[in-house]
C-alpha cells in the first residue's frame, strides 16, 4: 500500500504507507494501541494490537505476496 502519484504531499507520492496511516484511513486506529501485543495475541481478539488488526481486515488476507505473485505468473 503505496500513497498516490498525486498525493499532497510530493515527498511521499509512491512511497509504502505506515501501518499506522493504513488503519487511520480505515478509521481502526485508536490512540495507544500497540504495534504488537507483548508475549503474542490472545486468541480468538481480532484487534488486540495494530498487526492483528490489519492482518484480521478481509482485503488484506486476500492479498498475495510477491513471491506467490511470481509463481503464480510465471
Amino acid at each position: 500500500m503505496c500513497f498516490s502519484e498525486d498525493y499532497e504531499d510530493f515527498d511521499l507520492c509512491d512511497e509504502p504507507k505506515g501501518l499506522k496511516q493504513v488503519l487511520n484511513e480505515r478509521r481502526l486506529w485508536c490512540d495507544g494501541i500497540r504495534l504488537i501485543c507483548k508475549g503474542g495475541c490472545e486468541q480468538e481478539k481480532t484487534d488486540c494490537c495494530a498487526r492483528t488488526t490489519i492482518i484480521n481486515q478481509p482485503d488484506f488476507r486476500a492479498q498475495c505476496g510477491k513471491v506467490k505473485k511470481a509463481i503464480i505468473f510465471a
